[in-house]
């Protein structure tokens, strides 16, 4: 059987070596999350010290995990949270729409968040409800895109 490719990615902006400390502390514990499961090999880490309000697009580390992405060689992104991967629902939802032609999955874990379990769809209702905390929802116009959970 093979196993699911596993990339950790992750921003953070270090406010102070207290701060960055903990956050690695959440990484290091999802790390030995994704270690208990035999059938998981993570095959990378990348890391962007920006905010999560940069945008994927200008993130360098982001851009490697895209290459393993565009290249086939990634199962599965995961993140500590949505709120250290993207502050921007718009760039979320054009990340997942190219993991899913990929056949990528993006995994959230605080908030259980699983791209596999997702449909774009038209109504950006269901994700506004899920709070996950993006900045600029009020700011999308209607139809755009949304996700439903399957």
């Amino acid at each position: 059987m093979d196993k699911c490719r596993v990339v950790i990615y992750d921003c953070y902006v270090p406010l102070n070596e207290q701060t960055k400390a903990k956050h690695f502390e959440k990484i290091e514990s999802m790390e030995k999350e994704i270690q208990n499961y035999p059938e998981y090999e993570i095959i990378g880490k990348f890391f962007d010290e920006c905010s999560a309000t940069t945008p994927l697009n200008e993130r360098p580390e982001f851009q490697k995990v895209m290459e393993k992405v565009n290249t086939l060689a990634v199962d599965m992104i995961a993140t500590v949270s949505m709120k250290y991967f993207s502050r921007s629902v718009e760039d979320v939802m054009s990340a997942i729409r190219t993991f899913q032609e990929k056949g990528v999955n993006l995994n959230c874990n605080a908030e259980h968040f699983d791209s596999f379990h997702i449909e774009i769809v038209e109504n950006l209702e269901f994700i506004k409800q899920l709070d996950l905390g993006f900045d600029d929802m009020d700011d999308i116009e209607e139809p755009d895109a949304g996700m439903v959970m399957q």
